[in-house]
Parts: structure tokens; sequence; C-alpha cells
């Protein structure tokens, strides 16, 4: 496959105001409210209950870890399945039928809102002419992805997915695909976080307006669907969720307007790092996911199973930080843990690859200890920053 990622700056893109105009009628794809996944098709075995799965792929309706309006929501998780699926090591499939097609001389609009807790994810999704479901990306004509290597969304452009953004944790963003079948092409428009705060048109590596449809077929668009979690049984790395909500079409041509009752709420923020509706920020493979309730500097480091003294300005996830880990929270008139928490001793577990450095697992992370720091109480340790290497 030729991919080429090719980020664009902000001055590459054409920010645009336009909710205040009136425009066609939304007609609902999905919101999840009735918990019912029998009219997304799949691999029975993969709808099921329960994420973070060791070796299979999932689908599960659950309420919404982000924040915001939203309540049930669609995750599309779990780490790679068993075999060789759909044609790509592991990959994992599921879709659903639209209630009418779009026909090929036929402008629509599909309108959705996507979210991501974790970089540790990997999905493409898209529309599709086939009126079964798909296996492989090359059967999707409008393909956006995100991609979790180097943490960006992508969209298929001609013979290669482009890069356009990093997007945020903790986050939901509104996304509208402007489809034009008649010229194979279609428009992308997104809105969220710092880097998308009004409602932006998202422009191709070339400077156009449009995308081509990837297999340029000039059958109606029939189903919507999404492919997550492609990697071998061998190199589990997506395990983590995406999230989708709120799907919508508008079968009478462009229409840029959030459907009713949909206005996103921001959440709050802690250190630059957006709060979820239980009071966690993620830090990716750096510190993994931290509670910031109400403990004042005192935090919980999930993985470490370990409340933690971290002031909010001393954190800073590019040049490290020094924290506090206690042995034990006896003392502390702590809580215990806020949420689900893995197992490990007092900071996670570790192990010790020479010197004052240590390597966490549950964050695949790096911690430095110095020597005589240690003590009966806990110790002063400094979490490095990802991207440094040994």
């Amino acid at each position: 496959m030729n991919i080429k990622n090719c980020f664009l700056t902000p001055a590459a893109i054409v920010a645009l105001g336009l909710t205040s105009y009136s425009y066609g009628q939304w007609q609902l794809l999905e919101n999840f409210e009735d918990e019912d996944t029998s009219r997304w098709e799949g691999d029975s075995q993969l709808l099921q209950a329960g994420i973070h799965t060791e070796f299979q792929g999932a689908f599960d309706i659950v309420q919404d870890p982000i924040g915001g309006n939203n309540s049930l929501v669609g995750a599309f998780s779990g780490g790679p399945a068993e075999g060789d699926n759909f044609g790509l090591p592991g990959a994992v499939a599921h879709s659903f039928e639209l209630p009418e097609p779009i026909e090929p001389n036929q402008k629509a609009t599909i309108y959705f809102q996507l979210g991501i807790n974790s970089f540790n994810s990997d999905n493409a999704f898209g529309l599709t002419h086939r009126p079964q479901w798909v296996q492989f990306w090359g059967d999707m004509e409008t393909v956006m992805r995100y991609e979790w290597t180097n943490a960006t969304f992508d969209l298929y452009n001609t013979s290669g997915f482009e890069t356009f953004g990093f997007p945020e944790l903790n986050l939901w963003y509104e996304v509208w695909k402007v489809l034009d079948p008649e010229n194979l092409s279609y428009e992308v428009y997104i809105k969220g976080g710092q880097d998308y705060p009004e409602q932006t048109k998202v422009m191709t590596f070339d400077g156009n307006e449009t995308f081509l449809f990837r297999n340029r077929s000039q059958e109606a668009l029939v189903r919507f669907g999404i492919i997550h979690n492609i990697n071998s049984i061998e190199v589990p790395f997506p395990r983590d969720p995406m999230y989708l909500d709120n799907m919508y079409v508008d079968y009478t041509g462009e229409n840029l307007t959030t459907p009713d009752g949909l206005e996103l709420i921001a959440p709050e923020q802690w250190a630059g790092l957006n709060i979820d509706s239980f009071g966690y920020v993620g830090t990716a493979n750096y510190l993994g996911r931290i509670y910031v309730g109400e403990e004042g500097d005192w935090v919980y480091v999930d993985d470490w199973s370990s409340w933690a003294f971290l002031k909010e300005d001393d954190f800073d996830e590019f040049f490290g930080t020094w924290l506090y880990v206690p042995a034990s929270h006896g003392d502390l008139s702590l809580p215990s843990a806020p949420g689900p928490a893995a197992t490990g001793d007092w900071i996670g577990n570790t192990q010790h690859v020479g010197g004052d450095v240590y390597y966490v697992f549950e964050t695949e992370s790096w911690l430095w200890i110095p020597q005589g720091g240690q003590s009966a109480s806990g110790a002063w340790v400094y979490a490095i920053p990802p991207y440094f290497e040994f």
C-alpha cells in the first residue's frame, strides 16, 4: 500500500463559520441509545460485550467515557483477532446498511462524532458501494483513518493517505463529509479541539478542496463500515477503542449544520490535557491514564495502582516530571483507587535496566529513580519523556 503522510499546517486549511445558514433535513443513522447491535454486521463472535480483550477485536456499546452531552456510544476496540481475518492479519470489520442508497447523481452529507481517549488505537472507516461488507480498506470509496503509529487523522486521496491533523485525547470531534458521487469526490469538514475551534474545511496535500473516491466507482453508496485493529497476532499494538456517536445523513445535498441538540460541550482541562467524565486525563505512554479529581496535588496513576504527589504546574510530558510516590497510602487519608487499576508493585510492573533507570511495562515508558532516593515511605521518581532514547 502506498501511504504518504503529509501534515497540513493551519495556514493550509480554510476556517468557515457556516452554522448560521439553513440547510436540508438530517436523518438519524445511529446513536447507539437503543443498545441494539443487530444492524451492524460482522463476525458474530466479535459482537460481544467488553473492551480491551486480549486477542479479539470488539464492537460494543458503552457509556460515554469522554464526556460532553453524549450518553451511549459505539466503541471499536480490542487487540488483533485470531488468525487472518478479512485478508489482513488481525483485522476486524463491522458495517451497517444505509436506509437508502446515495445514488451516483445525488449529493449528500454524512455527519458523525468521533473521539479517542488513548493513542493506542487504529481504525479506518468510510462508505462503500458493495452490498455485502468489505474485506479491505480498498473496498471503501471515502476513507478516514485514525492511525496509531503517528497518532494522526488521515484521509485517503488518489493513491495514499494524507495526514491532516493530530487529534487530542478525551475530546469529541464533529465531522461532515459532503459527498459528490457524480464527480467521484467528497469534501471534509471538522470541528473540535485547539486546532479546529471553528468548523474547518480540510484541504488536500496539493491544495485542492476535494478528495477523490478511492475506486472511482459509479455505483451507489450503500453501506458505512469500519475496519479496526489492523495488526498481526504477534504484534498486538492497538488495543484501545475509538468511539463513534450521533451518525446522521442528509440525502438532499450539502448540510454543514450540527443536528439539533448535539452541540458539544468542551471538557475541563488539567495541565492542558482534557479531563474525561470520570476525572482522568490520558498521557499515552508517558504516565498512562491519571486521575486528577478532587484530591488537590495528589493524582492517581492508574497503571501503577498508586497515588502520587504531582502539582499541575509541574507536569511536563515533553521535558519530564518529578513526582513523589508513597510506598503505602495508609497514613495519607487518600481514597481507594477511583477506577479500574492494574495490579503491580508500588510503581507498577517495572524492570531495572541499569543505573537508576527502570522500565514500566504497562505504560511502555521509563522512570529515573536516583540511588538512595527510595525509602520505606516512598520515593521521588522522574518520569522520562517518551521520545527519549537510551
